[in-house]
């Protein structure tokens, strides 16, 4: 702040300045890919919380490979491309996705979370046209882990509005799911973006990783399910 004033940077209506902590966010990235080092996890920056391309490309030089992005929007995943991460790290969440936005995405190689059976029969349609993608799909469950303390923020609960209800009574409906369109590859949940304790965000990722298990035992293919996307909050 300092040296915004020593430079005269705020001193009439005409600038607009962020002052951001690139030590602290270098040091938060570093504890967590050290924490989860292995090469099979990716660290997905949501873009609606921090949009800004300098800081974007920062993370992308010091953790490529390491660090992605999960944008809700076609902008913003398209955004983050822009930045300069790679397709692969790149994960196209939103709930709601027109067959333009679909096929962008596809073109584009990015990971993709579908939220119910009309995206599926859109990806089948688009995968005939575009055989090369190399875009990997998952299927957004709910896992009824409950709710945080912001109802409101929280997609968990019997009344939430997005993904596909998990429990005993819907596994064989989903299962179907699997079994019809193969390309299906991964499950995926987001709890809630607020007021969600840490125990409920872990529920959440036991939840849908004893899915992936499960799924795949009534599979032909065993090893269908093989990416886990536990959601933010």
């Amino acid at each position: 702040m300092q040296a915004a004033i020593d430079q005269k940077l705020l001193n009439n209506d005409t600038h607009v300045i962020d002052i951001f902590d690139f030590d602290k966010f270098h040091a938060r990235l570093t504890d967590l890919t050290t924490a989860f080092h292995e090469d099979f996890f990716t660290h997905a920056l949501a873009i609606k919380s921090q949009s800004i391309s300098g800081i974007l490309c920062y993370a992308n030089k010091h953790f490529a490979g390491k660090v992605g992005i999960e944008g809700a929007s076609l902008g913003e995943v398209t955004h983050g491309s822009n930045a300069g991460f790679a397709a692969r790290d790149t994960i196209y969440d939103s709930p709601v996705k027109t067959k333009a936005d679909l096929e962008i995405a596809v073109q584009k190689n990015f990971h993709i979370n579908l939220d119910n059976n009309d995206d599926m029969e859109v990806i089948q349609e688009l995968l005939q046209k575009y055989p090369n993608s190399t875009s990997t799909f998952g299927v957004r469950i709910n896992p009824l882990a409950g709710e945080g303390a912001i109802s409101t923020a929280s997609t968990a609960g019997i009344g939430s509005k997005f993904g596909l209800i998990y429990c005993e009574e819907t596994f064989d409906e989903i299962l179907g799911y699997f079994k019809k369109y193969p390309f299906l590859a991964g499950v995926h949940c987001h709890v809630g973006s607020q007021g969600c304790s840490l125990e409920l965000l872990a529920n959440g990722a036991r939840i849908i990783t004893e899915a992936a298990e499960k799924l795949n035992q009534h599979l032909d293919n065993k090893n269908q399910v093989n990416i886990i996307d536990i959601g933010g909050g």
